[in-house]
């Protein structure tokens, strides 16, 4: 994936207050996302009726959820006003931050540990070879497709060998990962959204003079002009 690559990360207020004053990325199970059929929609394709196969597969399932963690980006280039909303919510009040995937590598202390870049797929039917090629987890109902998501997976080690022991030791998924990040390097541009009030776009501003005035000097104006 080409290292130069603009990429965009539609955040609510309070996440960019997080962000600010922790300076991390947060990465989310695929449970909290709020497509709900985020892998589950695999279950709609299995006909057998033998229950126990379908415990099994459901059991995959949850499994899959609660043990990927990603933060979910747009290659999109423009701004665009159903992302405005998606991601933001019906008030629409928080920013936009451009990035770019070389900065994905650069600038967050991953400690370590591995991760992962994937485009999400955008399809109306989901299939096992689905399954076989590893595209369940950035596979998307074409509903969705606007988006353009980019998907960065932080790894979580569910299991590991316990050698005094001699047995696996399995381990229960946290709510969140989250990865030290270099601010200052790795924002590129901060779009605060149009629907936004004059007072808070100043609050905004002031956040971000005290608690990383480097950004002050790459804050962008909404192209949109809409009342909310």
């Amino acid at each position: 994936m080409d290292e130069n690559l603009i990429i965009w990360r539609y955040i609510s207020l309070d996440k960019f207050i997080d962000l600010l004053l922790n300076k991390k990325i947060v990465f989310t199970p695929l449970s909290s996302m709020s497509d709900q059929n985020e892998v589950r929609w695999i279950l709609d394709t299995i006909e057998d009726e033998n229950e126990q196969h379908r415990a099994g597969a459901e059991k995959f399932v949850e499994l899959h959820l609660k043990n990927n963690f990603i933060s979910s980006w747009t290659k999109n280039p423009n701004e665009k006003i159903s992302l405005w909303r998606h991601y933001l919510g019906k008030d629409g009040i928080g920013v936009a931050i451009k990035s770019k995937i070389g900065n994905l590598y650069q600038y967050i202390d991953w400690n370590e540990s591995t991760f992962s870049i994937q485009e999400v797929i955008y399809k109306k039917q989901i299939g096992f070879n689905d399954i076989e090629t590893g595209r369940l987890l950035h596979t998307k109902s074409i509903a969705y497709e606007d988006e353009e998501e980019l998907r960065v997976f932080s790894n979580f080690v569910a299991m590991t060998f316990d050698d005094d022991l001699k047995k696996p030791v399995f381990h229960n998924p946290p709510e969140i990962i989250s990865k030290k990040v270099d601010l200052k390097n790795f924002v590129e541009g901060i779009m605060i959204s149009p629907f936004c009030q004059n007072w808070q776009i100043e609050m905004i501003k002031q956040l971000i003079s005290k608690l990383e005035p480097d950004l002050l000097a790459v804050i962008q104006k909404s192209m949109i002009r809409e009342k909310n």
